[in-house]
């Protein structure tokens, strides 16, 4: 099989064939590191970790609002 003359990637093996698309490969490949190193700062943990709490006391509030509510409409 023979890619077309405008192909920018391999139709078998996936390859970049194009100076464009091994540009493009790279940067995705650097942003996906530069993501990981921002999911694993300890900073931006502590905030998710916060925020997971947070959620957590809304999703309890929730429940104990539906709570009493349909407790009160049973009486």
């Amino acid at each position: 099989m023979v890619n077309p003359a405008t192909s920018r990637f391999c139709s078998r093996c996936g390859l970049p064939l194009t100076e464009e698309a091994i540009r493009e490969v790279e940067e995705c490949e650097k942003r996906k590191i530069e993501a990981l190193n921002e999911l694993t700062n300890p900073q931006f943990i502590k905030i998710f970790m916060g925020m997971q709490k947070e959620i957590e006391m809304l999703k309890a509030e929730i429940e104990r609002m539906r709570n009493e509510r349909s407790g009160g409409e049973a009486k």
